[in-house]
């Protein structure tokens, strides 16, 4: 193995080597050239990754290789049943077997699903395109894409529902989300996005929705998680029924999505005069998403799975943040925040998704080491 953390650090180095003299540059052609460059990077390395990257792809590859391409719809049915997967998720199993019922089919076309909403939510939304990727790669949801194949499928539908919902199809956003639950349960959490498109932004209102958040979260959150965990996430129960397997680590993500979500409510303050109309819907809309975050994360306190509802609402930051450091005026101050954020996020990936578990040379995600095909070269 060339070094264990050598292919992530090479990633964003380059990223990051190519990118700084573009961000300087006034040319927006040239940014936008770069961002379809970076996106292209991004997803070879994910589509050509070997079967050993990404823990999940252990259980899904065979199921893929079992799933007929004939088999009837009352035949996928049963098989949700007896494995316990979406039916969405099983169907589309059964399509990419039309084209090929080889497994790298599988990673190449899943790939392209993962990562097709975020790339697209940022391309339409961010003022700094490329600054998003870096959010991407530095906040997990590039490993996370490889890893939690189905929930980040759902995650990438969502994305493309949010671009309906903020143009006015709310149909079209019912539908893909009701799509996104077939695939993962757990999208059906997004439908708390819904009123947030029309929100008439204050102070004083944040506030009070903050406050309302915490006090939801203290009074009623024990019992929503009982509930969640006896009748939703029933395989996280203990064979007695009574005992829950997995207890919550969520609480270092949960100040870093906190942190976060204070320094885009400050910057917001700041800069929202600048904002035309419908700069403030936008971005007030991708507020109040980051702000929900960090209450779907105060559940992961109670259970570590409960992270993947806090996916459909954290996504936003690789937007918002970026939009928001771009809107101030003071050019020494904008970079000066762009760089410290940089620096803050990278120092935060580095002891979270790409800290080893134990005395091992993985990480909690698998996608360290991370190989090329089946073994062509490994990082």
């Amino acid at each position: 193995m060339f070094g264990f953390f050598s292919f992530y650090s090479i990633l964003i180095s380059l990223l990051a080597f190519f990118y700084i003299p573009l961000s300087t540059n006034r040319d927006t052609k040239k940014q936008d050239h770069y961002f379809y460059l970076a996106s292209i990077v991004l997803f070879f390395f994910a589509a050509f990754r070997a079967e050993t990257v990404g823990g999940d792809l252990e259980s899904y590859l065979p199921l893929f290789q079992e799933s007929k391409y004939d088999s009837s719809l009352s035949e996928i049915y049963n098989s949700s049943l007896v494995y316990g997967y979406e039916i969405g998720f099983l169907v589309l199993c059964r399509l990419i077997n039309f084209i090929s019922t080889d497994g790298r089919a599988f990673i190449f076309i899943t790939t392209l699903l993962s990562l097709i909403g975020p790339f697209l939510i940022v391309k339409n939304y961010s003022s700094n395109k490329t600054y998003s990727l870096f959010l991407y790669v530095l906040l997990g949801f590039y490993t996370f894409s490889m890893n939690s194949i189905r929930n980040a499928i759902a995650v990438s539908i969502v994305m493309i529902a949010i671009s309906f919902l903020l143009n006015n199809k709310k149909s079209l956003y019912f539908i893909f989300i009701l799509v996104a639950t077939t695939i993962h349960t757990s999208a059906i959490v997004s439908v708390l996005l819904f009123p947030l498109v029309n929100w008439h932004f204050s102070l004083k209102k944040i506030l009070v929705f903050i406050v309302l958040l915490l006090g939801f979260f203290f009074i009623l959150g024990p019992y929503l998680f009982s509930y969640l965990l006896s009748n939703v996430f029933t395989q996280y129960l203990d064979k007695s029924g009574d005992v829950y397997s997995l207890s919550g680590t969520g609480y270092s993500l949960l100040a870093v999505f906190a942190f976060v979500a204070t320094i885009c409510l400050l910057i917001y303050q700041n800069v929202s005069k600048e904002f035309d109309e419908t700069s403030q819907r936008l971005n007030t809309f991708f507020l109040l998403s980051v702000l929900l975050s960090v209450l779907m994360q105060a559940f992961s306190t109670y259970m570590a799975a409960l992270t993947r509802l806090t996916n459909y609402f954290y996504v936003q930051v690789i937007v918002l943040l970026p939009t928001l450091i771009s809107n101030i005026r003071n050019v020494g101050i904008r970079r000066l925040v762009y760089v410290a954020m940089f620096v803050f996020f990278l120092f935060i990936a580095c002891i979270t998704f790409l800290a080893p578990v134990g005395d091992s040379k993985v990480n909690s995600s698998d996608t360290i080491p991370y190989v090329f095909l089946n073994g062509l070269f490994s990082w």
